[in-house]
């Protein structure tokens, strides 16, 4: 999900579930519906493919990144706990 931004519990509820939350205000500007994107989490890159144009996000860290590549929360838990 990109947007300009988001509430802190959205954001956290979000990463809990498992779900990528990218805060780009000038990608959110520069997409259109209809355009086909890629994002790259870990390089902090939304690539609109559409258009040809690039925008940078801060790539998710620490366990914000741990929560995002287990599929959540409980996922993350269950992986731990083995």
């Amino acid at each position: 999900m990109i947007a300009e931004s988001f509430a802190r519990i959205f954001y956290r509820n979000a990463l809990n579930i498992g779900l990528p939350i990218i805060e780009s205000a000038e990608a959110t500007r520069g997409i259109e519906a209809g355009d086909e994107v890629e994002v790259d989490l870990a390089g902090g890159v939304v690539r609109n493919l559409t258009k040809g144009t690039e925008y940078s996000f801060p790539p998710l860290t620490g366990m914000a990144a741990e929560l995002v590549e287990a599929g959540g929360l409980k996922a993350l838990v269950r992986e731990k706990l083995g």
